[in-house]
Formats: structure tokens, sequence, C-alpha cells
């Protein structure tokens, strides 16, 4: 996932969208708990693709504290964490934001990636 321009306000994008400067178009960033950073939204994609096994850092508990985690007892097991409703709508949101700020060229790269993969050439992307 691109989260490169993600701020401490949540998802922000330079290029040509609509979302320069931090203003977002989705009505969802209103509702949404502001200063959230990429390590957070990274931290709720882990754990959405995990079994929901604590880290138990400051992370976690910014997050256990906005809302976007809830803390699931078992009498069978230990504790684990799974995504509330408002958690699954920052992964949507950063989701659909980092989609619509992705640049002609990248867009470019992927399909020259793509018919070479298709090709059965080896081909590396995002190499820094």
């Amino acid at each position: 996932m691109n989260t490169e321009g993600l701020g401490p306000g949540g998802p922000t994008c330079r290029g040509e969208n609509n979302c320069e400067n931090g203003a977002m178009s989705n009505p969802l960033e209103a509702s949404l708990p502001p200063g959230l950073t990429r390590r957070h939204h990274q931290r709720l994609r882990d754990i959405y693709r995990s079994a929901g096994w604590p880290c138990q850092d400051m992370l976690e508990v910014e997050l256990l504290a906005a809302g976007m985690l809830l803390r699931v007892f078992s009498a069978a097991g230990p504790e684990t964490l799974r995504l509330t409703d408002a958690g699954v709508a920052r992964l949507a949101l950063v989701f659909a934001h980092n989609k619509a700020c992705r640049s002609p060229h990248e867009a470019l790269v992927e399909k020259v990636a793509s018919a070479m993969a298709r090709a059965g050439r080896v081909v590396y992307r995002g190499l820094r």
C-alpha cells in the first residue's frame, strides 16, 4: 500500500487531486478522529490481516483510545484485538485516498511491469 503523504491529521495528497493541503473530499474524514499517522494506518492494516495478536505498545494504546480497535477477551485463550467499524472505515478511507493519489507515472510503470511479467520477464518495482 502506498502510504506516502499520510500526515498527522490523516491522509493528505500531493498532486492534482482534490485533496491537497489535507482537505479531503470524502465525508468520512470529518467523522474520524484526527491525529493518526502512517504508522497507525499500517498497524490497523496489520491487525486486520492477522489473528489480532496485540503488540501492547503505545501505537495500540492510541488506536484503542481513538476507538479504532476493540479488545476481545476469550475464556479459551489470550486477549486479541479487532478493528471496530470506525477502524475499518479508516482503512477504507486510506486505501481509497492512496489509490486516488497515484500519479500517472506510477500507473504507466505498473502497466509496463505487468506486460513484462506476462511476457515471462522478471520485474522489480519500488526499489529504493
